[in-house]
């Protein structure tokens, strides 16, 4: 049944996207620990602690109030208010909990971000290393993602000819590798870049 199916249900061009390795590694690492193998885990950047213990108090009073379902779209409003004031607190910035999303990971913010501001068959700048969900999720949503050969901070003046057509997704952890950035050097490519963000910024706008 499955093999008939395959052949009447072709899988879609831009489902074609590589592996994401990290989870092949983590993967191959389960499967040495079940074998009885032991497995320093380097592959993935993981939280250092648990949970706070207000947070998982919470949880089990929800879980057991039987408090389950559906909130709305954007998180719970309260939520939102209460990550507004976070940075009002420790960043000096006043955002209003409207501009707050809350969602599942930071590949769910991705998507929400990267339909907002690209159409299919954008080509957008990346860094390369860097973190391959941001080419994979821009090749599912039918786009093209371009790499830079060097951490894009520091390659920004070479897609200086064509920043004004392509856009640059700026993310400076360079991940995996890392990456080391002057301010002074990260200021500069922030108000090299403003016209374009600012053109990105109104299409998204236009968009919500």
């Amino acid at each position: 049944m499955l093999e008939r199916a395959k052949r009447l249900v072709a899988p879609s061009a831009r489902s074609d996207v590589p592996a994401f390795m990290v989870m092949d590694v983590m993967a191959a690492a389960a499967r040495i620990e079940a074998s009885g193998g032991h497995v320093v885990h380097m592959e993935v950047g993981q939280p250092a602690a648990s949970a706070p213990a207000s947070a998982i108090t919470a949880a089990r009073a929800a879980l057991a109030a039987g408090r389950l379902g559906y909130t709305e779209a954007l998180g719970i409003p309260s939520l939102r208010a209460r990550i507004a004031r976070h940075y009002a607190e420790h960043y000096g910035i006043a955002i209003d909990p409207a501009r707050i999303v809350v969602t599942t990971g930071s590949s769910g913010g991705f998507v929400m971000a990267f339909l907002a501001l690209f159409d299919p068959g954008d080509r957008v700048a990346v860094a390369v290393p860097g973190y391959p969900p941001y080419r994979h999720i821009l090749t599912a949503l039918g786009c093209q993602p371009r790499a830079c050969s060097e951490a894009l901070w520091r390659c920004c003046s070479s897609v200086s000819g064509f920043a004004r057509s392509m856009p640059v997704i700026s993310a400076p952890a360079a991940n995996p590798s890392g990456l080391i950035v002057i301010a002074e050097e990260s200021r500069s490519q922030h108000e090299n870049r403003a016209r374009a963000f600012c053109r990105l910024r109104q299409r998204a706008i236009r968009r919500l």
